[in-house]
Order: structure tokens, then C-alpha cells, then sequence
């Protein structure tokens, strides 16, 4: 799976939807003794708080990276 986000110039590509959160998770500068899911909560918690309240699953990371797309804020991109 190959991932961009729709607001910036980065590109990612990763396996899974796990492998995305870490990603994520290290681009965030987040202490790398958080977990992933800590890291989810807290991207959640601000993300919900810059959209005016749009939810952000956190239960599994494919949740996590479905709900993302669903919002625009993480685009699919083929593998080429």
C-alpha cells in the first residue's frame, strides 16, 4: 500500500495499515516509548479538535488509517 497525505508533500509507503501508523508515529516526533496506540489517541484527540469533531477510530490501526481516508486527510496512491 502506498499512502499520501491530501494537505501535504509527503510520501509514504508501507505494508499494512500498522506500518503506516508507524510511520506516522515517527514523523510526529512522538517519544519512541509511546505505543502506537497512544499515539492514535492522542492524533485522534487533535484531530477531532481541529475538524470540528470528526471521530478518528483508534481500535486498530486499520480503523484508524480507513477513517483517515475517509476524510481526505490520507489519500491512496497505485504502487508503480
Amino acid at each position: 500500500m502506498a499512502y499520501l497525505p491530501n494537505r501535504g508533500s509527503i510520501y509514504l509507503k508501507a505494508g499494512s495499515s500498522t506500518h503506516l501508523v508507524e510511520h506516522l508515529c515517527q514523523l510526529s516526533h512522538m517519544p519512541t516509548t509511546d505505543s502506537l496506540s497512544i499515539f492514535m489517541n492522542q492524533f485522534a484527540d487533535r484531530f477531532k479538535a481541529r475538524t470540528n469533531g470528526l471521530i478518528v477510530r483508534t481500535d486498530t490501526a486499520d480503523h484508524f488509517i480507513t477513517d483517515l481516508v475517509s476524510y481526505g486527510w490520507i489519500r491512496l496512491v497505485p504502487d508503480s
